[in-house]
């Protein structure tokens, strides 16, 4: 029931539609992610955080290819069936992104990193990749490169990944 009354939701008002917040949603469909790609182009903000059950990689796919470029604020941490495939083609396609949580993704690589600094080099301000334990502190550093990063969620790392951080990165930061 809510995935239809949120459809017709999208479907009436998601012209307008500027944040959507569907943080820990248990109801959300493979229609539901199409009503947003298609219904809610103006989206600037949206939190897809511990969707529960998670997307598939069909429906991910189509998220990732069809959300608004435009998007400034996201949010999928939580979700393990984000791969860093799906971060390439998101940040590629939506490179004004200034706030992204990808945070407690157990498969996000290096890779995702690499992604990061090749497509938000101008526009990311907020990072959050908390709990990412294939993401290695060597590929971290190298967000120094981000000259508009000031925020930057690690996570609870040794005391000396956390050094070297705010020592290479006085300038950010680091929770």
């Amino acid at each position: 029931k809510s995935n239809t009354v949120f459809q017709k939701f999208c479907s009436q008002n998601g012209q307008t539609l500027r944040a959507l917040n569907l943080c820990s949603t248990n109801w959300l469909s493979t229609k539901s992610v199409q009503v947003i790609v298609t219904q809610c182009t103006e989206l600037e903000e949206i939190c897809l955080q511990c969707l529960e059950p998670g997307l598939d990689q069909n429906t991910l796919n189509q998220l990732v290819s069809g959300l608004s470029p435009d998007i400034k604020k996201l949010s999928l941490g939580g979700n393990d069936e984000v791969t860093d495939e799906h971060i390439e083609t998101l940040v590629s396609r939506c490179n004004k992104i200034t706030a992204l949580d990808v945070g407690d993704m157990s498969f996000l690589t290096n890779n995702a990193i690499t992604s990061i600094l090749n497509h938000l080099k101008l526009s990311l301000r907020e990072l959050d990749i908390t709990e990412c334990p294939n993401i290695e502190l060597e590929k971290v550093l190298e967000l120094e490169s981000l000259p508009k990063l000031k925020v930057l969620n690690y996570g609870s790392y040794p005391l000396d990944e956390m050094h070297a951080l705010t020592k290479k990165l006085p300038h950010l930061m680091i929770n």
